[in-house]
């Protein structure tokens, strides 16, 4: 694991992002930043609930980093690539949709390491009742 590894940052640049936008209401971060195991190829993955029905995923996108470009994934996720071919995988959803990670079937780290924001606790107490 690289200690300050790109995708890490990102998680960071993300979470402050959220953390100042008032328009979202719950995001995480999953895969192998919140488990501890990323590397200098490691991609940075994000669920963000978003309370404004008239955001600009690409636009909030582009204050994270500047990206070479962006795709929607067949799962309507934006893919950005940073530079250094740097992959984010960002999944936005309304806000009132945090009850969907209740779905999934596990979770894949500690919740203090996934959690960027939740100004209502909802999503961490969903993210508590999984495996």
């Amino acid at each position: 694991m690289t200690v300050d590894s790109p995708a890490r940052r990102i998680v960071r640049r993300v979470g402050a992002l959220c953390s100042a936008d008032a328009r979202i209401r719950a995001a995480l971060t999953y895969g192998s930043v919140p488990q501890g195991r990323d590397d200098e190829y490691a991609d940075a993955e994000f669920w963000i609930f978003v309370d404004d029905p008239a955001f600009d995923a690409e636009a909030w996108i582009g204050e994270v980093a500047s990206a070479t470009y962006t795709v929607r994934n067949e799962f309507d996720a934006v893919v950005a690539f940073f530079p250094g071919l740097l992959r984010g995988e960002f999944h936005f959803r309304p806000g009132g949709a945090v009850a969907e990670v209740a779905e999934w079937p596990g979770r894949g780290a500690d919740i203090e390491r996934m959690v960027l924001v939740d100004r209502t606790g909802e999503l961490t107490r969903i993210l508590a009742a999984l495996p």
